[in-house]
């Protein structure tokens, strides 16, 4: 593999942090066994997105990029200095970096992109003046990506533009189910894009992720409804466990990035916030179509920001300390 020096750094042991005994059944609660990869030189992981079990990739903001093959997870130099926010992988020989260039002058970096074709990375200024949070795309043609800046940026297949009126605040996701169906979200709520214009969707005032499984099942996490549904014509608040608890405490969950196999298997999943300590913890529910369920993770879980998983029984979740892997208990 040519200009792609893989390190085989094969991250440490895989520890059992949380087991639900469960026996398998989709519809009850959470059917997986959650285990941790840790990996003190990675640091906090930031996205995380493959395209099957065997093809996984993973970022973090010390410049980390990850590849796991199947069986181990090891350490990938792009050739390129650069802080990665998000990875999106659509195909193994198509896959997406945002990030900055590494170089931080005054505090900030030079907003880039990296793209893998199967073989090389290449490296792309941004068009966008912001750090960007999120990528996604419907195609090889067809790639959106959004800024700190509140700017949309889009490539065709030959060069990137931005488009910097859609909204005044940051945003922190992009998701879609085709080219004519993709959702933006962030500090000015929801945008959604028809196949020609961009419209405002006054659903959530801050989106922190979007993401469904089709045009009529759409998940929106963020604040002040914490958890919404689209199911193709109406947005609807669901009681999933996150939010504040019955009596004011000064605590509250806030769902930081949801994914799921089905409409009837999503997970949710966050951090408990407190008065005074915001890093911790990890909360994380499961939805089987008809109700939440809390996941079991182990005390003082540093709080979980991005999941992905290729089927119903191989989930990942990436943290501020590592990355979590769901699967089916045997």
């Amino acid at each position: 593999m040519s200009n792609l020096r893989a390190r085989a750094a094969t991250i440490s042991a895989v520890l059992t942090i949380a087991i639900y005994a469960g026996c398998g059944d989709p519809t009850g609660p959470d059917p997986l066994v959650w285990t941790v990869v840790q990996s003190p030189a990675f640091g906090p992981v930031t996205g995380i997105s493959g395209t099957s079990s065997s093809d996984v990739w993973a970022v973090g903001r010390n410049g980390g990029v990850l590849h796991f093959n199947g069986a181990t997870w090891s350490k990938v130099v792009t050739g390129f200095a650069h802080t990665p926010t998000d990875v999106w992988a659509r195909t193994p020989s198509d896959v997406w970096i945002v990030g900055t260039d590494g170089i931080i002058p005054n505090g900030f970096g030079f907003p880039t992109i990296l793209h893998y074709n199967g073989t090389v990375w290449s490296i792309t200024e941004s068009p966008t003046r912001g750090l960007l949070n999120s990528i996604w795309s419907s195609s090889g043609s067809d790639v959106w990506a959004v800024s700190d800046g509140g700017e949309i940026a889009h490539y065709d297949g030959t060069s990137w533009s931005s488009d910097a009126s859609q909204a005044s605040a940051r945003f922190h996701t992009v998701w879609g189910t085709s080219a004519s169906d993709v959702w933006a979200g962030g500090d000015d709520g929801l945008l959604h894009y028809d196949g020609s214009r961009w419209s405002k969707i006054s659903s959530q005032a801050q989106v922190w992720e979007v993401w469904g499984t089709s045009r009529s099942d759409v998940w929106s996490v963020g604040l002040p409804e914490f958890v919404l549904h689209y199911d193709g014509s109406t947005w609807s608040s669901m009681e999933s466990g996150f939010g504040p608890p019955p009596i004011p405490t000064g605590y509250y969950s806030l769902p930081l990035a949801v994914w799921g196999s089905s409409p009837s298997n999503v997970w949710i999943a966050g951090k408990d916030v407190g008065p005074v300590d915001d890093t911790c913890c990890a909360k994380m529910a499961h939805y089987n179509g008809t109700s939440w369920s809390d996941v079991p993770l182990a005390a003082n879980t540093p709080f979980i920001t991005a999941l992905w998983g290729s089927s119903a029984s191989d989930v990942w979740a990436a943290s501020r300390d590592g990355i979590y892997h769901g699967t089916r208990a045997r």
